[in-house]
């Protein structure tokens, strides 16, 4: 985390985005302990969506909407 905090090798790579991705800088670091790789690697990987939060609005809608019996 200091080697990261005060840019030193190996994490004084510039990202060119012309190039470069997120993912892929990350992926060229080379380091002996990679937490700090893994840990962006797995927030980079992360795909939002909204499934779960529609799924809920769907149930209450049921629970609570006009029903007809």
């Amino acid at each position: 985390m200091h080697k990261y905090k005060l840019r030193l090798e190996p994490y004084n790579k510039v990202i060119r985005d012309s190039d470069e991705t997120s993912m892929l800088w990350w992926l060229v670091i080379n380091n002996t302990s990679n937490y700090l790789q893994e840990l962006g690697l797995y927030i980079l990987s992360i795909v939002p969506h909204s499934a779960s939060c529609e799924r809920v609005f769907l149930i209450l809608r049921w629970f609570y909407g006009k029903r007809k019996l």
